[in-house]
């Protein structure tokens, strides 16, 4: 029996934890169609090294978002490197979380940004966690455990 694309969406959209903090202009991302994650690539003794990866406003939606989140918009971003990006779609449900480790084991984005995208993608409470987390020392910010809310 074959899976519709439309359960496949259900079960992905399932899977995720949402929402979302826009990495540039710091408004929610609600769904996953206004999501992009997008990263930078420059060259680093003779190979592509990424750097920046980010979760931001889709562009496409930007009618709904005063800010131009991505950095395509930024010229800053466009001339110091080479820009890599996607869908958040590509991004959350088990296909995913594969994808993103694949990059990772490709050296294709960071190892310490690759893993913190699985978390705010993957792991349920860790993004209304993660303003906490900035401000303390990696590891040290308080996860919600099973059965607990964030107040």
């Amino acid at each position: 029996m074959a899976i519709s694309q439309n359960q496949t969406r259900r079960m992905k959209e399932a899977t995720v934890s949402r929402p979302w903090t826009c990495d540039s202009c710091s408004n929610p991302i609600e769904s996953i169609e206004d999501g992009w994650i997008e990263g930078l690539n420059r060259e680093a003794g003779g190979r592509m090294v990424g750097h920046g990866l980010r979760l931001v406003h889709f562009g496409g939606n930007q009618q709904r978002h005063e800010a131009r989140c991505q950095y395509v918009d930024l010229k800053s971003a466009r001339t110091a490197s080479h820009i890599s990006d996607s869908a958040l779609r590509d991004f959350v449900g088990p296909k995913g979380l594969m994808n993103l480790l694949q990059l990772i084991a490709a050296d294709r984005i960071s190892q310490l940004e690759g893993f913190e995208m699985i978390e705010r993608l993957h792991i349920p409470g860790y993004e209304e966690a993660r303003p906490d987390a900035r401000s303390k020392p990696q590891g040290q910010a308080k996860l919600p455990q099973a059965g607990e809310t964030n107040s």
